[in-house]
């Protein structure tokens, strides 16, 4: 499964690319006894002109790891080496990204975990990020059955006390009375369902976060799969949108 990340854009700064080719931000992790260490958030304008009307972005940045331990390392130029101990560490991280200005979205091509934080980072950092406004959006999912006639797959979460999550797979799942009870129960995180895109079928997921993952192995065809992305958006993830304030 490969995901990307849809968000919705307000501002974003191409111009302010095109001349320096790159921004960044400033985050910092705390040490043991308060010192800091600083890293970056890093855009870069890879291709201005890619395909399907897209702007081809490189991400650079890390993910906050929280965790107690410590490291060693030489004093100076001496051989004697000193334990610093630390409550968190940043695990680097380098993905793919697409700024489409005729629908102002942006895409990240990366794992949940790291658009969450990454996105974050840039959210929470405007003033380090000069006119770029990145806006997570929320899935209705309540509304999916007005332009999704066939589910393959779908994970409920706060079905009872006890169960947590729950995952129903199978054919046509929407006509099991499980499915029309989880509904009644639980709220559903995701959803695995198809895709006719140049008449041909491909299974896709859609996440409570508008995430698009592509199910199928598209071997690394990054055209084909942005073309996948962008289809699912206009015909199945916009609609289901919840206004911003929600």
């Amino acid at each position: 499964m490969k995901p990307y990340q849809i968000f919705t854009c307000r501002r974003f700064p191409l111009e302010q690319l095109r001349k320096r080719h790159e921004m960044s931000n400033r985050t910092q992790m705390t040490l043991f006894g308060g010192e800091k260490e600083e890293i970056k958030t890093k855009i870069r304008l890879e291709n201005p002109n890619f395909e399907h009307g897209l702007v081809y972005l490189s991400i650079q940045s890390a993910l906050r790891i929280k965790s107690n331990g410590f490291v060693k390392q030489f004093i100076d130029r001496t051989k004697q080496i000193e334990k610093v101990e630390f409550q968190e560490y940043f695990h680097p991280v380098s993905f793919s990204a697409y700024y489409y200005p005729k629908e102002k979205i942006v895409i990240f091509q990366a794992p949940k975990d790291v658009c969450k934080e990454v996105g974050a980072y840039i959210r929470d950092n405007p003033s380090d990020f000069d006119q770029l406004e990145l806006v997570e959006r929320k899935i209705d999912f309540e509304k999916i059955s007005l332009y999704v006639n066939e589910f393959f797959s779908t994970w409920f979460r706060g079905i009872s006390a006890e169960v947590r999550a729950a995952n129903l797979t199978g054919t046509n799942i929407q006509d099991d009375p499980y499915f029309k009870e989880f509904l009644k129960r639980g709220v559903i995180k995701n959803v695995i369902i198809p895709l006719t895109y140049e008449n041909a079928e491909h299974r896709i997921m859609v996440t409570e976060h508008s995430a698009v993952v592509l199910v199928d192995d598209y071997r690394n065809l990054t055209s084909l799969e942005l073309e996948l992305v962008l289809e699912a958006k206009k015909s199945i993830v916009e609609k289901l949108w919840k206004p911003i304030d929600e």
